[in-house]
């Protein structure tokens, strides 16, 4: 498919659609709806997405970078081994979202949902997760160096094996039940001026 360039889309239907393999570049997509939509493979650089409908959408193997979100409804959104360095997601009603695997360095997710998911391995370094509910997540054999955890929730969330290098994980607001490594509860306690003795 050819490169779209600088395209305003104004309440465009992609209700259903099939998007497979394009290529949109600096493009804004203004009140669209893509409900129930299928994009395999798309790449959208330096995007804007605005009051835009995400309902039941599947985002398969695609690259969203330096995007933005602004005040769109996600519901019930796959996102299967997508690249999302550097994209926002601000002011935006987002539920049961589905991460499964992927980049999503130096994303901006303050306040989103991630309750009980299963983010095994997917990699979040640089990215404010500011306020976000990670509690009961799965986030195993991942990556979260240097993210911002304020006022975020992880309780009972799963940290064993993934890389924490620059995290604080005493800014987050709760931690109780959380499950970390060794090497990680020393550096905690290092942290606090403890002085561990193995």
């Amino acid at each position: 498919m050819e490169a779209i360039l600088g395209r305003v889309f104004e309440t465009e239907d992609f209700e259903g659609g099939d998007l497979d393999g394009g290529l949109w570049r600096g493009c804004t997509f203004r009140g669209c709806t893509f409900e129930d939509a299928r994009l395999t493979g798309c790449q959208f650089e330096g995007c804007v997405f605005r009051y835009c409908e995400f309902s039941g959408t599947e985002f398969s193997r695609c690259a969203l970078e330096n995007c933005t979100f602004e005040g769109c409804r996600l519901f019930s959104v796959d996102f299967d081994g997508c690249k999302l360095v550097g994209t926002a997601f601000r002011d935006c009603t987002v539920t049961a979202l589905d991460i499964s695997g992927g980049n999503w360095a130096y994303t901006v997710l303050r306040g989103v949902s991630l309750h009980k998911g299963d983010l095994t391995g997917v990699k979040f370094d640089g990215a404010d997760l500011s306020g976000c509910d990670l509690s009961g997540a799965n986030l195993t054999g991942g990556s979260m160096r240097e993210v911002q955890l304020a006022g975020a929730d992880l309780r009972d969330a799963d940290l064993r094996g993934c890389d924490l290098w620059g995290t604080d994980l005493a800014a987050a607001k709760a931690y109780r039940g959380a499950r970390i490594d060794l090497s990680e509860a020393v550096r905690l306690a290092e942290q606090r001026g403890f002085q561990v003795e193995v």
